[in-house]
């Protein structure tokens, strides 16, 4: 038997499979019949990953009128008011950029990880990347792990024309230069080429968001 807050099964979800009852697509898991969207998946994704248990229960005070416009709005969403709250406190795009900042921590899942991030961040829409990047957790992280993300969400936040988020100003600057290469002569062109959030973090590199890293 499954331990509360343990991973209960591994599930294979399908995107776009089927259609909500309002028509409009919705996530399920392969061969699973569910009548609920999930809000544990990353939409635009065919990945494999572990369902959660959920064992806590969280209580909230509301205001009568608070309840029934929170009602009002789970009912035109096409979802329950737990399941709406929550959608609403943890966006799945959130969830899943903490989800691969946490892959940051294994060295083996590092590059994997880093490459996803750099294809989330690509294509999120300016509204869409400031809600997904708001906040994270950077302990656990090596400094130069650490300056690099929040170069990449720096450099992703100036090319989509909005401000970074404050955490991105946490890590201090590398004290030893980072080249992505060990050839000195390519060192010179990662000098003029590298994107300024990564150089005034000393880190030089010939690929950044945009780019598959």
């Amino acid at each position: 038997m499954t331990r509360p807050g343990r991973f209960a099964h591994p599930v294979v979800y399908d995107v776009g499979a089927r259609r909500s009852r309002s028509g409009r697509s919705a996530l399920w898991p392969a061969g699973i019949s569910c009548q609920y969207a999930r809000i544990d998946i990353y939409e635009g994704l065919l990945y494999v990953r572990y369902v959660e248990a959920k064992s806590e229960f969280l209580q909230i005070r509301v205001t009568p009128r608070q309840k029934a416009a929170l009602q009002q709005m789970a009912l035109r969403a096409g979802q329950g008011l737990s399941a709406f709250v929550l959608a609403r406190a943890l966006p799945p795009l959130r969830v899943r950029f903490q989800q691969l900042v946490r892959g940051l921590r294994n060295d083996a899942d590092r590059r994997y990880a880093l490459a996803e991030i750099n294809d989330l961040l690509e294509g999120l829409s300016s509204s869409e990347f400031v809600d997904t990047v708001c906040d994270t957790d950077l302990r656990g992280l090596s400094d130069l792990v650490a300056n690099y993300l929040a170069a990449m969400v720096e450099h992703a936040a100036s090319r989509k024309g909005v401000a970074a988020p404050q955490w991105t100003q946490e890590p201090a600057a590398l004290e030893e230069p980072y080249f992505a290469t060990d050839l000195k002569s390519l060192r010179l062109g990662l000098l003029l080429s590298s994107p300024v959030a990564f150089k005034r973090r000393n880190i030089f590199i010939d690929a950044t968001v945009g780019d598959r890293v």
